[in-house]
C-alpha cells in the first residue's frame, strides 16, 4: 500500500533528481524558456496574419468565427507549422464572447479641442442593433447623459456604420 501512495512516488521522483545530480530549477526554467519561445513564434504568425489581411484590405471576422478569414488563414499556416498548430490546440477551449467597447468623443464647444475616454468592454450575447442598442443606452443612462446630444460611430473589422439619435 505505501508503494502506491502519493507521497512515495514523490519521493521516487525527488530521490531520482537528486541521483542524477539533476536541477529542478533548471529543468523548470528550460521548459518554460521552450513554452515561451514556442509562444513567440506562434504569435509572430499570428500577427504577420493580421499584418497580411490588413494589407490587402480584406476582413479579418467573417459570419462565424469558423468563417472568419483570420481564422482560416491561421488554419492555413497551422499545417506548415507544428509551434502554431499545438498553440492553436492548446487555446481552442477558450470561450470566446462577444464583446463591445465603448469610448467617448467630446468636443470643447470654444475651442474646438477633442478629448476621447474609453469608457469600458462590455459583453453582449448578441450583436444585432436592438441588442447594442439597449447596451448604449443602458451605458449612457449611467452616466447620466442625453440621449439627444450623441452622435454615434460603430467601427467592426469590416463594417463601418454612423448614427445619429
Amino acid at each position: 500500500m505505501h508503494e502506491r501512495s502519493e507521497l512515495h512516488k514523490t519521493n521516487i521522483v525527488k530521490n531520482s533528481f537528486i541521483k542524477a545530480n539533476a536541477n529542478v530549477f533548471a529543468q523548470i526554467s528550460d521548459s518554460h524558456k521552450k513554452s515561451m519561445e514556442e509562444s513567440r513564434f506562434a504569435f509572430d504568425k499570428i500577427l504577420s496574419s493580421i499584418v497580411f489581411l490588413a494589407k490587402q484590405g480584406v476582413a479579418i471576422r467573417g459570419h462565424t468565427d469558423e468563417s472568419a478569414n483570420f481564422n482560416q488563414l491561421l488554419k492555413l499556416q497551422s499545417e506548415d507549422s507544428t509551434e502554431l498548430k499545438n498553440w492553436l490546440n492548446e487555446t481552442s477551449d477558450i470561450r470566446v464572447k462577444e464583446q463591445i467597447s465603448f469610448c467617448l468623443r467630446t468636443v470643447d464647444k470654444e475651442s474646438f479641442e477633442i478629448e476621447e475616454y474609453f469608457i469600458g468592454i462590455y459583453e453582449t450575447p448578441k450583436t444585432d442593433s436592438n441588442t447594442l442598442f439597449d447596451i448604449l443606452k443602458d451605458i449612457l443612462c449611467r452616466l447620466e447623459l442625453n440621449i439627444h446630444n450623441i452622435r454615434g460611430q460603430s467601427f467592426d473589422g469590416a463594417q463601418w456604420e454612423e448614427y445619429e439619435f
